[in-house]
């Protein structure tokens, strides 16, 4: 009888050598980037932060020998293989992904690329000209419910998958933490920010680009957030395939988060759930009842050694990544045209 076992952990590099810095020391960095990084045992040689007190006390925590303000001081630490860059701006970024390609450094950017066209394009061009590798930490890719899906589908477990549904609520918009933070004040928030994730993984598990995108958004009443927190997203794939993306991030604050998604297919069913109660059911025509494998790691932080595992892997075998700049312009221009589609 035929079974599905899961194989979703990260791959490593094959030396732990590879020297990481990071600019930027935010929460994804304390609680994403940092954490998959010791648990993985790569070596991050540098951190900076724009204020000294905030990169102190976060270098002193990891055990990070080097730390300071100025990200073009990271730049010329000789050991550095790859740029691990978090700040959220165009402007910096763009500054940032002109000098480290300048100096022949591989950069991993944290989602998204870009908020332009022609941004993420001019990041794409520099890197390729100057022959260093540009990535983006599409994390979601390696969560592990995801990644068995994705798995599940490639084996033939379901058949031909013809419709996709994933389910986002969050309640950000009615945190005090986030209203005092930058992302509540940007015009363009939960597609380009969030969704960004869910458009990249519905091109992931369909391996196909949309024809069609037509989005739908709202507002709560009472909303915070100058940008878009409500929205719906619908994906049209060649043959016929059907996706929608279902954004909430305005829920009441005492709705419990979740990313849940269901995969139908001509012979199979994938259901599952990544935020609160992580898990994965496979009906297939293929098995004798439902099953509900267990999935080694989390999405946080594990996803992230994924990330960097797979960026650290094409470095070595001198390949472009799976998660390249280049790839990554078709998810963004996804998630533009569902602006261009809603008017914004």
């Amino acid at each position: 009888m035929p079974a599905f076992v899961p194989d979703i952990l990260p791959a490593r590099p094959a030396s732990a050598a590879h020297g990481i810095g990071i600019i930027g020391a935010g929460g994804i960095v304390q609680h994403g980037h940092l954490p998959a990084y010791r648990k993985a045992g790569f070596s991050v040689i540098g951190l900076t932060s724009r204020t000294e007190e905030t990169v102190t006390r976060t270098a002193d925590a990891w055990g990070v020998a080097w730390r300071g303000t100025d990200w073009r001081a990271l730049l010329d630490l000789p050991a550095l293989t790859v740029v691990d860059v978090t700040y959220p701006f165009d402007e910096e970024r763009l500054e940032i992904v002109r000098e480290a390609a300048a100096r022949g450094k591989h950069i991993l950017m944290q989602k998204p690329l870009a908020h332009s066209r022609e941004t993420a394009a001019e990041m794409v061009r520099l890197a390729a000209d100057a022959g260093v590798k540009l990535a983006v930490n599409q994390n979601a890719r390696w969560c592990p419910q995801y990644r068995a899906a994705w798995q599940a589908i490639r084996e033939g477990w379901v058949g031909e998958v013809y419709f996709l549904l994933h389910e986002m609520l969050n309640t950000q918009d009615s945190q005090a933490w986030f209203a005092a933070r930058w992302y509540a004040q940007q015009p363009r928030f939960q597609l380009l920010e969030y969704a960004v994730h869910h458009l990249d993984l519905l091109r992931f598990w369909t391996g196909q680009e949309p024809t069609r995108v037509t989005t739908s958004v709202g507002r709560k009443p009472t909303q915070q957030t100058v940008g878009e927190m409500l929205a719906s997203v619908t994906l049209e794939f060649p043959g016929g395939t059907l996706a929608v993306a279902i954004e909430d991030n305005a829920a009441h604050p005492d709705a419990t988060p979740r990313s849940r998604f269901r995969l139908e297919g001509t012979r199979g069913v994938l259901s599952g759930e990544a935020m609160g109660d992580p898990h994965l059911t496979l009906v297939s025509d293929r098995l004798p009842a439902p099953v509900t494998p267990d999935l080694p790691g989390t999405w946080f932080p594990d996803a992230f050694i994924g990330t960097m595992g797979e960026l650290l892997r094409a470095i070595e075998e001198d390949r472009e990544s799976t998660i390249s700049g280049a790839d990554n312009l078709k998810t963004l221009e996804i998630v533009f045209q569902a602006y261009e589609s809603a008017g914004l």
